[in-house]
């Protein structure tokens, strides 16, 4: 039996996205919840994604578009 070339090149993202599903859906949320750490990191990754925007991104109010840097 011959492997078309489409899945000869395509087998390594099909089994990256497969895998990355079977971790998620095994994943222990409820012990995660429980976590005052990581809860905490999650609110600090949103805070430093906040500062980034407001850092890189300048925005006019007057014409509502991205200044020219």
């Amino acid at each position: 039996m011959q492997i078309s070339s489409f899945w000869r090149a395509q087998w390594k993202p099909l089994a990256l996205i497969v895998v990355a599903f079977v971790l998620c859906f095994y994943l222990p949320v409820e012990a995660l919840q429980q976590s005052e750490r990581l809860r905490n990191a999650f609110w600090e990754a949103l805070y430093l994604v906040r500062w980034y925007a407001q850092e890189h991104v300048k925005w006019t109010r007057k014409t509502g578009q991205g200044a020219k840097l």
